[in-house]
Parts: C-alpha cells; sequence; structure tokens
C-alpha cells in the first residue's frame, strides 16, 4: 500500500517538475524543487480538490448506474 502512495505521489511530483520545465525553461533538479514546494505549500487545497472530485465522480457513477437501471425496467415493463 505504501509502495503504491510512494508512486502516485512520484507520478504527480513528475508531472509537475514538467509543467515547471515548460513554464520557466530551468532543468529538472531545480524544478522538482519548485513542484515540491508548490505542492507543500498548497496541500490542503490539493486534498479538498481531489475529495470534492472523488465525491462528484462517484455521484456520477451511482446517478448513471440508477439512470440506467430505471431506464431498462420501464423498457421491460412495456414489454
Amino acid at each position: 500500500m505504501v509502495r503504491i502512495i510512494l508512486f502516485s505521489f512520484l507520478r504527480f511530483l513528475n508531472d509537475g517538475t514538467y509543467v515547471q520545465i515548460a513554464v520557466t525553461g530551468k532543468s529538472y533538479c531545480p524544478s522538482a524543487f519548485k513542484a515540491f514546494n508548490i505542492v507543500a505549500d498548497n496541500i490542503t487545497k490539493i486534498s479538498i480538490s481531489e475529495g470534492i472530485s472523488m465525491f462528484f465522480t462517484v455521484l456520477g457513477v451511482l446517478g448513471i448506474g440508477v439512470g440506467v437501471s430505471v431506464a431498462a425496467y420501464f423498457v421491460c415493463v412495456e414489454i
């Protein structure tokens, strides 16, 4: 479990690093340090936005599932 979390964090940090390289034009290590500082400074905002997006993802999946089930029920009742 720790390995998965570490891998996900490093992939997220790597994406941020490449964004910093594109924006600032600096090399990899300074960009990685800047990306880490940005993540560390905004960890609460990142956590809240991840939680909200997960909530709406689950809500959407449930809504689609319920909607399709109700539609299938009414189609089957008509037959």
